[in-house]
Formats: structure tokens, sequence, C-alpha cells
């Protein structure tokens, strides 16, 4: 959250003619207090003319709070790529969304965490990027699941396999983690 919300502010840094109107914090990220707080800044700013949210979630609470307003030519922004965020793009709602690629994370994560456990080292940084990807209406078909729809699928199936050649002790269809051994 903190490292979203200070790209933003560094992004907005580099564009002096646009100017940051008003910041509300909603807590866990929830859609219920996000429609409220979408509320407060409307009551403040009745010419707001975009809302840049830190989750999907967040912004189809914002989205509500907007169209309740009347105020539907609000440009709404949000950040994850989830599966409601980019059915809100597709309804017209939302205008887009950042991709958190967090199935290329959780992958690194494990393949990573099985590296340290072998040799006690990941040989990599502490501090890694990954690209985010932007989906407006115009590539919203593409992606499901917080990826590519033509990969996400087939991806999800190559990493349980990979895991449970890995790890032949853990059957996938019990609850226990890819990491604990037998």
């Amino acid at each position: 959250s903190y490292i979203r919300l200070r790209g933003y502010g560094d992004v907005f840094d580099e564009y002096p003619d646009m100017e940051l109107t008003a910041q509300q914090y909603v807590t866990w990220w929830d859609e219920d207090e996000a429609y409220e707080k979408m509320e407060l800044i409307i009551k403040d700013h009745p010419d707001i003319k975009g809302v840049i949210c830190e989750s999907d979630i967040m912004a189809v609470g914002a989205i509500a709070a907007l169209k309740a307003a009347g105020m539907s030519d609000v440009i709404v922004v949000g950040f994850d790529g989830t599966d409601m965020g980019l059915d809100s793009i597709k309804a017209g709602e939302m205008k887009a969304t950042v991709l958190d690629p967090c199935t290329l994370i959780a992958e690194m994560a494990v393949e990573q965490a099985d590296t340290y456990l072998k040799t006690g080292s990941t040989g990599l940084p502490r501090r890694q990027w990954v690209n985010c990807t932007l989906i407006t209406p115009a590539n919203a078909d593409k992606y499901r699941r917080f990826g590519p729809v033509e990969k996400t699928m087939p991806e999800a199936e190559r990493l349980r396999r990979r895991l449970a050649a890995k790890y032949p002790a853990v059957d996938s269809s019990t609850s226990a983690h890819p990491l604990q051994r037998r």
C-alpha cells in the first residue's frame, strides 16, 4: 500500500498541471469504506475529474458512490487486475486497472524458497521488481485471474505439476503446504 501510494505521488509530481484534490485512506481496502470515503470527497469536491484507487475493490466502492451522486463521467482507475476490476472495465464503469502479477510473484516465491531451503541462499537480491500491466477496455478481454487468459490456467497447471514433481510427498488434494516436507 505504501509503495503504491508513494508511486502515485511520484507520478503526480511529474505532472504540474494535475492537481491532487483530496486523499482518503481506506483500512483493509474495504469496498463499503471506499464508498463512504468517496462520498466525503464528492461533498467537498463536487467537480472532481478522476479517482485513483490502491485496489480494484476500493475503485468499485468509489464508482458506486459516484453513480449514486450522478457523477458517472468521473474517470476511475483501480489496481490489482482482479476479475472484479476487469468486469467493471468491461461494463464501462472503471477506466483502467493495473495488473499486479501476483501469480508470477507467488511462483517466484515458491521457487526461491525451494532454492533457499536447498542451498541456504536464493542467489537473488532481497528486493526484486516485476512489471505491471495497464489494463483498459482495449485489452480487458485478454486477462483473467491475475494474468493473461491464454497463460493463466495453463501456467497454474504447470506450476502445480512442477511442485508435485519436486515435492512428491505432498498430495495436491490435501491442504498441506507444498513446502512442508514429510
